[in-house]
């Protein structure tokens, strides 16, 4: 799934694909290091562990939490269009290293950039409830950047 946004065009197109509602197992033992856990499919984010405490219902759930996800980038850019914008094309890595101990607190997924870790730090407080200290002190701090 993927938001696309274009700067200085207020129309957004989010594209729904097909691994939607596949799972992404963790990697046993790997929940220690990193919230969530390690992805056998790549990173997993909190629309995962969302799916992990859902039960039978666990696919139905992730499909819901990831289309929040994709919300909150909307909500991102509705919001802070300078930072948002900003964060698009500033350097990745730059931007990883900033918050990486707080985005480990979130989820693997959270810790690619700043537009990510906005959304998942969103998407959890939704769906699983208040973040953890460290998490929320760095999505205040990137919001309050713009």
């Amino acid at each position: 799934m993927k938001t696309q946004a274009f700067a200085g065009n207020a129309r957004q197109v989010i594209t729904l694909g097909r691994n939607l509602f596949e799972p992404n197992p963790m990697q046993a033992g790997s929940e220690h290091s990193i919230a969530g856990g390690l992805g056998t499919r790549g990173p997993r984010g909190v629309a995962d562990i969302v799916a992990d405490r859902a039960g039978t219902a666990a696919l139905h759930r992730r499909g819901e939490a990831i289309v929040g996800h994709e919300m909150m980038h909307l909500l991102h850019q509705a919001i802070d269009p300078e930072g948002f914008w900003r964060s698009k094309f500033d350097s990745k890595q730059a931007q990883a290293a900033r918050h990486l101990p707080a985005a480990f607190e979130l989820s693997h997924y959270s810790s690619g950039n700043e537009l990510e870790y906005v959304a998942e730090a969103l998407t959890h407080e939704l769906y699983l409830g208040q973040l953890p200290q460290r998490a929320d002190a760095a999505l205040r701090t990137i919001l309050r950047e713009a």
